[in-house]
This record gives C-alpha cells, structure tokens and sequence, in this order.
C-alpha cells in the first residue's frame, strides 16, 4: 500500500511448511523453527527489502517498508532453502495489499 511520503508499506502473509524425508523416501511434517528470508523485489527482480526472519509456525504474517513500488514478495524469495515447489514462494504485488 502506497504511503503519504511516497514509500510502500508491503503486508505478506505466509504459509510456511517443513518436512523431512527419510533414508527410504518416507515424509513426515516437523514442527517450523527456523530463520528464513522474508522479501520484497521490484522490476527485473531487484531486491528491494530482504529481512531473516524466525519463523515459529505455519502461519506468520509480516510487514515490509520499502521505498520503491513492489512487484513480488514472499518467503525465502531467493530459493536458498530446498523447496520442491520454489514457484510458490512469491506472489504478485496488488494494489492495497500483497
């Protein structure tokens, strides 16, 4: 959401998940307990904001200041972390909110 002084003022929710796989393939879901990136980019992916965050459940919410117009933003937006599905780990900026 754009601010009076001409900065954005980006609110992400997020769904964080955390599974571990054994020796044989079996997956199971363990409890998330982790410090994670958090971030905004802008055009061509410029990183605009980029906060570790730690992340203690499934859902988190946060709020991020940055000083030029958002195009995407989400968790670990750099796909440091290994993801099957890293796809999803941003979103499209919207008017009003992200």
């Amino acid at each position: 959401m754009k601010r009076a002084d001409g900065k954005y003022d980006v609110t992400l929710v997020a769904h964080a998940k955390k599974i571990r796989a054994a020796a044989l393939g079996a997956e199971t879901e363990i409890p998330v307990d982790d410090f994670i990136d958090i971030g905004v980019l802008g055009k061509d992916g410029q990183v605009l904001r980029l906060e570790r965050k730690k992340i203690t459940g499934t859902d988190a919410t946060f709020t991020l200041m940055v000083d030029t117009e958002p195009v995407k933003a989400g968790i670990d937006p750099l796909n440091k972390l290994i993801d099957r599905i890293p796809d999803d780990n941003v979103i499209r900026a919207e008017k009003g909110e992200l």
